[in-house]
């Protein structure tokens, strides 16, 4: 059984978790939208051509090591030993610092080969120096924070991000006065982001500058190797990878703009509720593998239930009201991505049969780090394929395509990588009564309010609430009458 600390322990961690990313990706969704609504499309998809090359770099340099931490600092915690745990930490962050310095002198010395590849239409050397700059502030902070994930302490992450991000809306705001520059936006990312690290080195200092006991570093390095594969894979499952893509194929930048505001509201209500979870769940999983590893099962179909049943609801809802959010959000200016929208929420709808990220992290405590290299490596392979095949037909909805059915067969993948371990079942009766809640106000709605004003909006949106709420609830009285679902770690 989990101890009552343990028990304390993850559910204050998972708090604490969950409001810094939910705020953080709230802060930074707002400044998107900002910066969005102000640079248009086109301007919205020239800046996110450069954020992808910098996020490419991230992946390279993350070298696995982020979740190396969250995996092996919390069996040194266990026994209190503070100088092994500063030589991993001291060790791996060097790491990553010899790797970026290696990109930034490759990516300087090919940088026009780059901007001819993914058709950038400016020669400045801002976007290479932001590129550089942004992936290493970013690369080595990502590494700090996981070392207070291990620990599950998230609370200095809360006041840190929550902090820098309210400083970078704020000068956002101040450049913008006389009408918004993309050079502009660039430059308050970047100094924000330097803000940020600078403050998480001086928390984190007695890791990072304290002495520190050598140790084999050999089974994380083994470890994170595999990671790092399977982190350079989900470049090319995910956003970054496709408007990579997108680019070299010559995409206009508008289409490109259209597709990134498209996927990352795709990804909102699937992090809405579980974003706490990232990094947390792994260490849990992790401890329980340690010693009761028969905990697995029970605590991933809670943990699995319980995500579904917050994130489905919102799925529908956005699907039904696709057309009103853009508009909202984003202005009409950028109602040409609302069927790209709607079919990427449909994708992430169906892949929740079969689980989602708490499906690789069960995994991961397993040791299954190769299995799912290899998932990712299939994954990303048959992505790249289907974009290359759709995209001369289909233009952008091709890529919408691609992703949709990668990530239902991915999703599809880890699970069965994890029955064939611990006999998990399949999510389709969960699946199917949280997918009937979730539709069934909002089709309603619909066929009442055709148009619905911002007021109507509102209402309809309390109204799907509290019928999701009392349908959530009688799910959880039919499906798990003996077990309290939101006690997760029982």
């Amino acid at each position: 059984m989990i101890n009552n600390k343990q028990k304390l322990s993850f559910l204050q961690g998972y708090a604490w978790n969950h409001a810094a990313r939910v705020l953080e990706y709230v802060l930074i969704y707002f400044f998107s939208i900002f910066v969005a609504r102000s640079l248009g499309p086109h301007g919205n998809g020239l800046y996110a051509s450069i954020v992808s090359i910098s996020q490419l770099l991230i992946a390279i340099s993350s070298a696995g090591i982020d979740l190396a931490l969250n995996r092996f600092l919390p069996q040194y915690l266990e026994s209190r030993a503070h100088p092994k745990i500063n030589y991993i930490t001291q060790s791996l962050i060097l790491i990553k610092i010899f790797i970026l310095s290696a990109l930034g002198s490759l990516l300087t010395l090919g940088w026009a080969d780059v901007q001819t590849l993914f058709h950038l239409d400016s020669p400045s050397k801002q976007f290479l120096f932001f590129i550089i700059a942004y992936a290493s502030l970013r690369s080595i902070q990502s590494a700090i924070l996981s070392v207070w994930v291990s620990q599950l302490r998230t609370k200095p992450i809360f006041i840190i991000n929550t902090v820098t991000l309210s400083v970078q809306i704020i000068f956002i705001i101040i450049f913008s006065s006389n009408g918004l520059l993309l050079n502009e936006a660039l430059q308050v990312i970047l100094l924000c982001s330097t803000l940020s690290l600078t403050a998480h080195l001086i928390v984190v200092r007695r890791y990072i500058f304290l002495d520190s006991e050598r140790v084999n570093l050999r089974p994380i390095f083994i470890f994170s190797g595999w990671l790092w594969l399977n982190t350079l894979m989900e470049y090319f499952l995910g956003k970054q990878g496709d408007i990579a893509v997108l680019g070299i194929f010559g995409i206009s930048k508008s289409e490109i703009g259209y597709y990134d505001i498209a996927h990352a509201l795709a990804q909102i209500p699937a992090f809405a509720f579980g974003a706490g979870f990232a990094g947390i769940t792994i260490s849990m999983f992790a401890k329980l593998a340690s010693g009761q590893k028969d905990k697995i099962k029970g605590f991933w179909i809670k943990l699995t239930s319980l995500v579904s049943q917050i994130s489905i609801p919102l799925y529908c809802f956005s699907i039904i009201y696709a057309e009103e959010i853009i508009a909202l959000l984003y202005s009409k200016e950028f109602i040409p991505a609302v069927s790209l929208f709607q079919l990427l929420l449909a994708s992430r709808l169906v892949a929740r049969i079969f689980g989602g990220g708490e499906n690789a992290e069960a995994l991961l405590s397993l040791r299954a780090e190769k299995s799912i290299f290899l998932l990712s490596l299939y994954g990303a392979l048959l992505n790249i394929i289907l974009n290359i095949l759709l995209i001369s037909k289909f233009g952008v909805l091709g890529v919408a395509i691609a992703t949709g059915a990668v990530i239902i067969l991915v999703n599809f993948g880890s699970w069965l990588l994890l029955y064939n371990r611990i006999r998990i079942p399949l999510q389709i009766t969960n699946w199917l009564f949280t997918t009937i809640i979730g539709f069934s106000p909002t089709i309603v709605c619909k066929m009442i309010f055709i148009s619905p004003t911002m007021n109507q909006l509102i209402l309809i949106i309390i109204f799907c609430i509290i019928f999701w709420v009392f349908g959530i609830w009688m799910i959880r009285r039919l499906l798990f009458r003996n077990t309290n679902l939101f006690n997760l770690t029982d």
